[in-house]
């Protein structure tokens, strides 16, 4: 799109981030809350979201904040199911550094995010063309899933990142065609630490490291860069097994337990049932093909609509991208590099669905690592359009726009229905005003005490858990009794 060298570009490039960054930082504070978040914010905090068997019992604040350590992190990462170490660790520094609300937890996923932004426009820049950076920043910046799990205190924002940065290091190591690349142990070096990362971030960012060697196999051809690539994994390796043999094979077991459970749900899943636990037949993975291939280019109206009412969208995003390949004589490893990546991601979804018998891996929070190199190769396929079609290409690229756009209000205005408004902090706030000496606060259960307890100060307070409660926090005041509602749970 020649049109864009004619605007200075510091000025359409800050344009752009300040957008992305507007669209993710709105309503990052009162956006709700579900229990995956709940949970990662107790973790960051060292505590662990498991109920007690008793009926009603007491404790004190006191009993919560000593649990604030890097090592009960460690251990209530194993207990949840021993994934995402990093982030948690991460996320437990940055709240001893900026505060423990939920907004400060997000923005950590907020900054991750940005960063993302910034490594999908300078791998464009650096491999492909200035306009197609351009045109994979606007399309990024818009991406509904950017900017949702850029609002969620959750490890998605880093381990897109993490991933993302490895498989810019692994394209100029053993993709690029170049003669020579600068700092070559360096990059090997960083690449086997980023993939290492990536991995202590999240499991399932595992498929990019296993698209990387799909890639290897068809396109690297270089005995000197099959030993080094051998020896970054080999290191990969070798960092997460210390993870792996400090808890994260316990972990593995709680997960595999989990699982379990989701299989036998999957099992008697009934029409109405929560979707995210279908059982894994051929229709549910075909539905789940087209949910993750309209989320990887930038659709999701599936807040608004069923998948089959959708799907023939796609035609917009394939229909570029298919022309491109067969209109362009110049083919380039980045099209194998972007398309093996995207295909390795539904082979791998559609090998879990096939092993646990539902279809979980097809949820499109999981496509967020392939998401970047769907929104490369569309932005690639949209510029070569508009070499050849000017007026087509920016009524395509509107399109999509409009359609990502469209799809981040539901982020926004909660469609799905899946969260509940986060009241802990102004129950907290209550709380601090009418506590008096002696009072208690009273819950229904201990996520609910332990979530308040984060918003409070470091006074003693006493609390305690009567599961006749209900949906009530209720302070027993000397003079009177105050009664809080917590939202009811979804």
């Amino acid at each position: 799109m020649s049109f864009l060298n004619k605007i200075p570009k510091p000025i359409i490039i800050a344009t752009i981030f300040i957008l992305a960054f507007a669209l993710r930082a709105y309503n990052i504070k009162d956006r709700g809350i579900w229990i995956d978040e709940k949970i990662s914010l107790l973790i960051a905090h060292g505590i662990t979201s498991a109920e007690s068997k008793e009926g009603s019992f007491v404790f004190t604040q006191a009993d919560f904040t000593k649990q604030n350590s890097i090592e009960n992190v460690r251990l209530a990462t194993i207990n949840d199911n021993g994934n995402a170490f990093l982030f948690n660790g991460l996320e437990h520094y940055w709240m001893k550094l900026v505060g423990s609300s939920f907004e400060n937890a997000r923005s950590l996923s907020l900054l991750f995010s940005m960063a993302s932004l910034l490594i999908v426009f300078l791998f464009c820049l650096r491999n492909i063309s200035y306009s197609t950076a351009v045109i994979a920043l606007i399309l990024m910046a818009t991406n509904p899933l950017s900017v949702s799990y850029a609002q969620e205190n959750r490890t998605y924002s880093l381990a897109i990142f993490l991933s993302l940065c490895a498989s810019y290091l692994f394209y100029e190591l053993f993709v690029k065609d170049t003669a020579q690349v600068q700092k070559r142990n360096l990059k090997i070096v960083l690449y086997a630490l980023f993939s290492a990362l990536s991995l202590l971030s999240h499991y399932l960012s595992g498929y990019i490291l296993l698209s990387h060697a799909l890639i290897a196999l068809l396109l690297l051809r270089d005995k000197k860069k099959w030993a080094q690539l051998l020896v970054a994994g080999t290191v990969t390796l070798l960092i997460f097994s210390l993870w792996f043999f400090k808890g994260g094979s316990d972990g593995l077991k709680i997960m595999q337990y989990q699982n379990a459970s989701y299989s036998k749900i999957a099992e008697g899943y009934e029409n109405g049932d929560n979707p995210f636990l279908m059982p894994a037949n051929t229709k549910n993975i075909v539905t789940g093909w087209f949910q993750v291939i309209l989320q990887e280019f930038g659709n999701g109206l599936q807040a608004f609509f069923q998948v089959r009412i959708i799907a023939g969208l796609l035609i917009l995003p394939l229909g570029l991208i298919i022309f491109s390949l067969l209109k362009n004589k110049m083919q380039s490893k980045m099209h194998v590099f972007a398309i093996c990546i995207l295909l390795t991601q539904l082979l791998f979804a559609t090998a879990l669905a096939l092993q646990s018998g539902h279809t979980t891996s097809f949820q499109p929070l999981y496509a967020n690592f392939s998401n970047p190199f769907g929104t490369i190769l569309l932005a690639t396929a949209i510029v070569f359009l508009s070499h050849k079609h000017m007026k087509i290409a920016l009524v395509c690229t509107t399109a999509i726009v409009c359609i990502a756009l469209f799809s981040v209000s539901a982020i926004y205005l909660d469609i799905a229905n899946s969260k509940e408004k986060n009241t802990y902090p102004d129950i907290a706030e209550m709380i601090q005003e009418k506590y008096q000496k002696g009072d208690t606060v009273v819950c229904n259960t201990e996520l609910d005490a332990k979530l308040i307890s984060l918003h409070l100060d470091n006074n003693n307070y006493l609390y305690k858990i009567d599961k006749k409660q209900g949906n009530k926090v209720v302070l027993t005041n000397t003079a009177q009794v105050f009664q809080y509602l917590l939202p009811l749970k979804k």
